[in-house]
């Protein structure tokens, strides 16, 4: 085999590696200024070959720095001083030094402010200040904050404008002991309490809805609840505790109801069970700002259907219930941040009564011409005021709004005269569309006639709009 040249191999080991790579850099170096002789050739050209001219500056500083630097130039102008030429980061911190000849030459004025301003330029800057101790500033009043000058000099016409909203929707303050059970005897809830177990055993989905979102909500009115009855109402309810087991006992009926989980029964129908009011839970989406319906236990509505309103919020109800005039409105005084007090109202409606029909029948009624059945020439003798209390109060800790409702059904007989004159005086008082949509054209004249002490009746003939005439007579004392 051949031996290797030496002068080949002597020539390769002779070549620098390194070479390429400095020819390399080298031509991106002269490439790299080519480019900046291009750039600079073209900024020649854009502004006509003025290196240092005036070129344009774009201001991008906020809006605030921009007024503030208007507002010291004018008062600059206003006070014939001559406005230093400063850039608007020196606007910001530095203030023009006068010298003492310029000084006096200023108007007593303007040179007072100039004083002024340098001695507030050599002061500590803060972005929030105090004014210390007031010393260097005698004449600046303290600071009052924000929500005490608007109470100070606001909260008395600010509050009346909120107390005549109020009233203009029936609303009141809700005193604290007057939630739940407030002027109830012990017969009236008795009478109550059989017919709402009647009610929740043969209708319990007609009477209790709770969406997902409503069931923590539930579990704390539960306790709101309970707190209240055990406090407001020792003689009727108390807590116990058995084996580590927290118990609310109804003495007037004997049950006792768990209040830990598992609870016996939904927290929301404890409630109903316990109580003689009907509970809905409203809540507000932190998204959409709306007020759901997520929750309710309904043993009385008046003419509506819960089935058809769980899940909807107050803007978006299905046939809107009558008794739940200005619901959202009402519902937007409350939230998370709320300090609006617990308010309540109240609503009546008309209905008749037949001896056919218990308690349950005529608190339950889920249609409108449900409150009439029967005969128009029977009113006189079956006419039953039904009212309606409401109460409107906000969850601490979920800030559900909880809009309760206690119904109530008395004979007309049954009214003393002064209360059954104002209860009259407030059904003529009613807006034409909802006296329509309440029923007054078939009941109206003969509850004024029962007012006067008139007996009086009305055959199914006259109901068909005929003018009043011999089919409609009424008897005078």
């Amino acid at each position: 085999m051949a031996a290797p040249d030496p002068d080949v191999q002597s020539e390769h080991h002779g070549t620098n590696p390194v070479a390429p790579y400095v020819l390399f850099t080298f031509a991106i170096v002269i490439c790299a200024w080519w480019v900046w002789v291009g750039l600079m050739l073209a900024r020649l050209w854009h502004y006509k070959g003025e290196l240092n001219g005036p070129w344009e500056k774009f201001d991008i500083q906020p809006e605030y720095i921009r007024e503030r630097l208007a507002r010291q130039k004018a008062e600059y102008e206003l006070a014939g001083i001559p406005v230093p030429i400063l850039d608007a980061h020196q606007w910001q911190s530095n203030v023009r030094a006068y010298d003492e000849e310029e000084l006096e030459k200023l108007p007593p004025d303007a040179r007072k402010m100039v004083l002024e301003e340098q001695r507030i330029s050599r002061m500590p800057a803060f972005v929030a200040d105090d004014c210390g101790d007031e010393s260097l500033f005698p004449d600046i009043p303290d600071a009052v904050p924000a929500a005490e000058y608007n109470v100070l000099k606001y909260g008395e016409r600010t509050q009346n404008k909120k107390d005549n909203r109020y009233r203009a929707m029936g609303l009141s303050k809700l005193g604290r002991r007057e939630w739940l059970g407030h002027s109830v005897d012990k017969k009236e809830y008795l009478e109550h309490h059989k017919a709402r177990e009647t009610l929740l055993a043969k209708k319990q989905d007609e009477c209790i809805q709770v969406t997902p979102d409503g069931e923590d909500a539930s579990v704390e009115l539960l306790g709101e609840v309970v707190s209240f009855l055990t406090k407001e109402k020792p003689q009727w309810f108390a807590m116990e505790s058995t084996y580590a087991e927290r118990t609310i006992h109804n003495k007037l009926t004997g049950e006792r109801w768990g209040l830990q989980r598992p609870f016996p029964r939904h927290p929301l129908e404890i409630c109903a069970r316990l109580c003689m009011e009907d509970f809905n839970i409203v809540l507000r989406s932190p998204f959409t700002g709306k007020h759901t319906l997520v929750a309710s236990a309904t043993c009385a509505p008046s003419g509506w259907h819960l089935l058809r309103q769980i899940g909807r919020s107050a803007t978006n109800l299905l046939e809107p219930p009558l008794s739940w005039e200005n619901f959202s409105e009402i519902l937007g005084y409350f939230n998370n941040n709320s300090d609006t007090p617990p308010l309540k109202r109240s609503t009546l409606f008309v209905q008749t009564h037949h001896n056919s029909r218990g308690l349950a029948d005529l608190l339950f009624i889920t249609e409108r011409h449900h409150f009439f059945p029967g005969h128009l020439s029977t009113l006189g003798n079956a006419l039953m005021i039904r009212k309606e209390r409401q109460s409107f109060r906000q969850l601490p800790r979920s800030g559900a709004v909880i809009f309760t409702a206690r119904t109530r059904i008395r004979r007309v007989n049954e009214f003393p005269r002064d209360e059954l004159e104002r209860t009259v005086q407030e059904i003529n008082e009613w807006p034409t569309d909802i006296a329509t949509l309440k029923g007054r054209d078939l009941w109206g004249a003969v509850l004024d006639n029962i007012c006067a002490n008139r007996p009086a009746f009305r055959d199914d003939m006259t109901v068909l709009g005929e003018e009043k005439s011999e089919a409609e007579s009424w008897e005078y004392d």
